[in-house]
C-alpha cells in the first residue's frame, strides 16, 4: 500500500542507525561470544550470549525494516515492542538485581533500554498524513 504517513527523517535516521549497530553487535555475540562474556553486566556463557546475540540481530532487523517502511502505520507493531522490550527486560534485571553489576556496560545496557523505549514511543504518536493522496 501506499505510504500515506511518512516518519520524520530524523526518526528514520534513528531507526536506521540503531538498527545497524544493534545488528552488528548481535553479529558479534554470535560469532565471538567471549568478546561479550568478559564483559557483559550480568553472568553470560556463550550459550547464553549467542542466544542473546541472535534476539539483538533480529532487533537490529526490524529497526531497520522500521526505517525501510517509513510509514507510521507500517512500523505501530514494531513499535508496540519496542516499547514492551525495554518493560520486560528491566523486570528480568530487577528480578536478577543480585547478579547484576552497574559498570560501565551496565549503564550502557541501561542506556539501550531507554532508547529503544523511546524509539518504540516515538513510532506510536500519530503523524501527518500526506493530504495528496486520500484512500478511495
Amino acid at each position: 500500500p501506499e505510504r500515506l504517513a511518512i516518519l520524520p527523517r530524523a526518526y528514520q535516521l534513528a531507526l536506521a542507525v540503531f538498527g545497524a549497530a544493534a545488528g552488528l553487535l548481535g553479529l558479534v555475540m554470535i560469532a565471538t561470544p567471549s568478546l561479550v562474556v568478559g564483559v557483559a553486566s550480568f553472568p553470560l556463557t556463550a550459550l547464553t550470549a549467542r542466544t542473546i546475540g541472535g534476539w539483538v540481530l533480529a532487533m537490529g532487523g526490524v529497526f531497520l525494516t522500521m526505517a525501510w517502511e517509513n510509514d507510521r502505520d507500517r512500523v505501530r507493531p514494531a513499535a508496540v515492542a519496542a516499547v514492551a522490550t525495554p518493560i520486560l527486560l528491566a523486570i528480568g534485571t530487577i528480578r536478577y538485581w543480585d547478579q547484576f553489576t552497574w559498570g560501565t556496560t551496565g549503564w550502557i545496557y541501561a542506556a539501550v533500554l531507554v532508547v529503544i523505549g523511546l524509539l518504540g514511543v516515538l513510532g506510536l504518536i500519530p503523524g501527518k498524513r500526506d493530504s495528496g493522496s486520500a484512500p478511495s
